[in-house]
């Protein structure tokens, strides 16, 4: 992980481990798509013994393009998806360690600007 590299967490208690691989490539996929920047599954360590690279389910590591908009963008893109469901659960981490946990209370109309301003500072240098 670059240090200017997002880890995005996605959790939801109502999916399997299937389904969450699933959500987290069409959200990587639809985060690419809409411009945030760079999205792909996240790579584990592999465990002794196999081979290939195991992917962290539920994670996406982002490397996120530096303009104005991209609080706003990724937000967008996050709603969308607890408009689908909204028991996911979003967690967001810095290199450095600082981290955001969104869910469904985070998106409301009277909270969106405080969300707002938390992933903004989140996302700066």
């Amino acid at each position: 992980m670059a240090n200017d590299d997002i880890i995005l967490k996605l959790e939801c208690a109502d999916y399997d481990d299937s389904r969450i691989d699933a959500v987290t490539r069409d959200l990587a996929r639809s985060l690419r798509e809409e411009g945030v920047g760079a999205a792909m599954a996240s790579q584990g360590d592999a465990a002794p013994g196999k081979k290939g690279d195991p992917v962290t389910i539920g994670a996406i590591v982002l490397t996120l393009i530096q303009t104005g908009g991209v609080a706003v963008t990724l937000l967008q893109v996050l709603k969308a998806y607890l408009a689908r469901k909204s028991t996911m659960r979003f967690e967001l981490t810095r290199a450095d360690g600082r981290k955001v946990s969104l869910d469904a209370s985070w998106f409301n109309k009277a909270q969106m600007e405080e969300t707002q301003k938390v992933l903004t500072d989140l996302l700066k240098d």
